[in-house]
Order: C-alpha cells, then sequence, then structure tokens
C-alpha cells in the first residue's frame, strides 16, 4: 500500500476554492482533501482506465487552514507526484487567487496520467 499526504499551505481560510480531480488508472485510487475544519472530498475511489467522469469535482468556502490532499492506492507501493504551485496576481502584483495543479504516478511508466488534480482558490467570490 502506497499513501501520500501533500500539504496545500497557500490556500488560505476564507477563501472561495474549486477542484476538479480525475483518474485513469487501473489501481484503485483513493483521495481525500481536507482542512482543519472540514473535509471537502472525503475518501474517494476509482479504478478506471476512461478519464471520464470525474474522480470528484466540486467548491466549498475555505473553513479552515492545513489544506491537504491525502492520497492512498491499496495495491501499488509507487506514488510519484509533481506539485505544481502557482498564484494570480492582478496586473499591479496584488494576490487574488492561489492554485495547485498535482499530477500522480502510480506505477513505473512515468506518464503521470494516473490522477489529475486541479484547485484554486480566490480571495473574493463574484
Amino acid at each position: 500500500m502506497a499513501t501520500k499526504a501533500i500539504s496545500l499551505q497557500n490556500i488560505p481560510q476564507g477563501w472561495y476554492m474549486a477542484w476538479t480531480m480525475n483518474s485513469q488508472a487501473a489501481n484503485n485510487i483513493c483521495v481525500t482533501l481536507s482542512d482543519s475544519a472540514t473535509t471537502y472530498v472525503s475518501n474517494v475511489c476509482k479504478a478506471s482506465t476512461n478519464f471520464m467522469p470525474p474522480l470528484s469535482t466540486g467548491f466549498q468556502q475555505v473553513a479552515g487552514t492545513n489544506m491537504q490532499l491525502q492520497i492512498s492506492i491499496a495495491t501499488t507501493d509507487t506514488i510519484q507526484t509533481v506539485l505544481q504551485p502557482y498564484s494570480v496576481p492582478t496586473p499591479t502584483g496584488l494576490i487574488v487567487g492561489q492554485g495547485y495543479t498535482v499530477l500522480l504516478e502510480d506505477s513505473t511508466d512515468n506518464d503521470f496520467n494516473d490522477l489529475f488534480v486541479s484547485i484554486i482558490a480566490w480571495k473574493s467570490q463574484g
């Protein structure tokens, strides 16, 4: 069994978050997205080589601190990830959004298409 916890510290409490998660893997990949106050995605699992439908998609105001993405795969001992954080600045440089893209490899073929996660949070709504 392989597990990995990814800290998403740039997502502040009170911001407005949206996420999309897709899996196309023969292994059953389970994902939890949570912070100190709320679980947004609770151990959602999927094993399918078909990329659609999404594993999870949603939106919610961030309730707590210490945002974490937890991944577990019972049938492998390999989890490799590429984590790409980014900020959304205004033309004057004020940061109004924070996001992450996560790509996961659950084997050794290094195609990093077994799990795709996109999470973004904005300071303001509407």
